[in-house]
């Protein structure tokens, strides 16, 4: 097929304007493509704002947590390619690292408060590698306890309301009785000023 003055297939076809025109069509599709990716919802400590980068399959990009292993691999430490030609220096430096983050994490657990420590504790096993089906069960629990509280406080929130409006009501009541006697008694004291008065000048 001869168009633009180039057969396809040919010496001239990269020059050609048929493919040109198959050349922007696909790079259209491509920035398309890449537009309706999924994007990194982490917010970058640098700028507060969200991450944006490409997320891997689970919607964090690997500078977040992406490559994080899944499954029964979940938490565990990942080893270098074999076939680095540095493997054995990352190796050593991933040891290094895991060692220095374990003496940290002792260095916080022994400063924090019993009750602290237990909490910690907790978040530690409820998210322990290993199967996943127990990370599941404990984030329904977690999730639960959350709904259970979010409940009671809900109920303790309306109890108090409605123990506000009865004691506003009364207050109100109080108020109005206490303007009711001081017009009484404002009037009962004209009444007596005034036949005072009359006493003395007709009396």
């Amino acid at each position: 097929m001869k168009r633009g003055g180039s057969t396809r297939g040919g010496p001239g076809w990269p020059q050609s304007l048929q493919f040109r025109q198959i050349a922007r069509e696909a790079a259209a599709r491509g920035r398309a493509t890449q537009r309706a990716r999924p994007r990194c919802g982490a917010h970058a400590r640098s700028s507060g704002e969200p991450c944006n980068a490409f997320a891997l399959s689970n919607g964090r990009c690997r500078h977040h947590g992406g490559l994080t292993p899944s499954g029964k691999r979940y938490g565990l430490p990942t080893a270098p390619a074999p076939r680095a030609k540095d493997a054995g220096e990352r190796f050593e430096r991933k040891l290094a690292d895991i060692a220095r983050r374990r003496a940290g994490r002792a260095r916080e657990l022994a400063a924090m408060s019993p009750e602290d420590r237990a909490a910690a504790e907790r978040h530690r096993a409820d998210r322990a590698p290993g199967d996943p089906a127990k990370r599941a069960a404990a984030r329904r629990r977690r999730q639960n306890n959350a709904d259970a509280r979010a409940l009671l406080t809900e109920r303790a929130d309306h109890a108090q309301s409605q123990e506000a409006a009865e004691i506003a009501a009364a207050i109100s009541a109080l108020r109005a009785e206490r303007d009711q006697l001081l017009a009484q008694s404002a009037a009962t004291a004209e009444d007596h000023d005034f036949n005072n008065y009359t006493d003395g000048v007709f009396g």
